[in-house]
Order: C-alpha cells, then structure tokens, then sequence
C-alpha cells in the first residue's frame, strides 16, 4: 500500500497506476538529497574499479597452465582466469603440456582428457612421476563423466576432477581452492 501522505510530507509525490488485471505501478520520485536528512553526501565512485573489474596481474600471481583443445574452451577458461588475476600459458597437446609444465613450473595445470598427441590420462601420470613437476597441482577439467573416470584421475595422480560444463567463476574458484589447500 502506497501512503501519498507520507511521500507529501517530505516534499514527494507518489502516482499509483493499476490498470485492470496486472500489477500496480508505482513511481515516487525523492524531493531531497541525502544531505536533506542529515545523511553524508557519498563521495563520487568514479575512481572506483567496477566490481567485475579485472584484478591486476603481477608477475608474482599464480601461473596456470590452461591444457585444452578446444578453442572455446580455451580461450573461455584463460580470459576467465586472467581477469582473475593468474597469468596464464596455454597448450592444446598433452605433450605440449608435459614441455611447458617442465619449462614453466606452473602452480596448476588444468588438464582436458582428450586433446591430440598425448592424452590429458598420460600427460598427468607423467608428471606426476617427474619429481620436477611432481608437486604442480594438476585438476582434471572434462566431459568424460563415465563411471570409473574420477577413480582413473586418482590413479593417476591428479588433484581434482571438474566435469564440463563448468562455470567460468566454478573454474576460477577451484583453482583459488586449490591453491588455498596446497599453502600457495
């Protein structure tokens, strides 16, 4: 219920419209400032980042190595996780990923199963066995949802599972998890 009196007595006005069998309307316009009831006048946002703002990337920040062959995908997950604020490598064979894991010593891998050349399954059995990539934190990101998929991820060695579809901010925040868990 609108009380017009009470819009009035503060200098306002308000018109209510209910045209036959829908919702009312109803607009009431503020006569004052915030400043008018003793309120501060809040300081202008304008320098301000948007909340949705990227987080700025420092060379310090996580790197991530993004493991998918599907340009989409890719190019989805590596923006979300750039305006996250990781720095990000990319590679879309798994014996590019086993190369760049070595070269790049990246703080977590997320890791597609069926990309060409050598298979996510393979690619994170072998470094996991290298004790020189052993300790990178590898996450397998897939459509395989077969029973009996998140047990091979185990045996070989992986540190999550994520089936696909995943949500862009799901993706972001199971790496920050991840990383969380491991002290980093």
């Amino acid at each position: 219920m609108v009380d017009n009196d009470a819009f009035s007595r503060e200098g306002g006005a308000a018109d209510c419209e209910s045209p036959p069998r829908k919702a009312p309307s109803v607009t009431a316009p503020m006569a004052h400032a915030p400043h008018a009831y003793g309120l501060p006048t809040p300081a202008p946002l304008a320098d301000a980042p948007p909340a949705d703002a990227p987080r700025p990337q420092s060379p310090e920040a996580p790197l991530v190595l993004v493991a998918e062959d599907h340009d989409d995908n890719r190019i989805i997950a590596t923006s979300m996780l750039r305006h996250a604020g990781f720095r990000v490598i990319e590679a879309t064979r798994g014996d590019d990923v086993v190369r760049l894991a070595r070269e790049h010593q990246p703080a977590v891998i997320l890791m597609d199963i069926g990309m060409p050349g050598v298979d996510g399954w393979t690619a994170t059995e072998q470094l996991k066995a290298d004790p020189a990539t052993a300790k990178i934190i590898i996450l397998i990101v897939t459509a395989h949802a077969f029973s009996g998929d998140r047990e091979m991820a185990t045996q070989v060695g992986s540190d999550g599972y994520l089936t696909k579809p995943v949500s862009p901010t799901r993706l972001v925040r199971a790496v920050e998890h991840a990383l969380a868990m491991a002290g980093g």
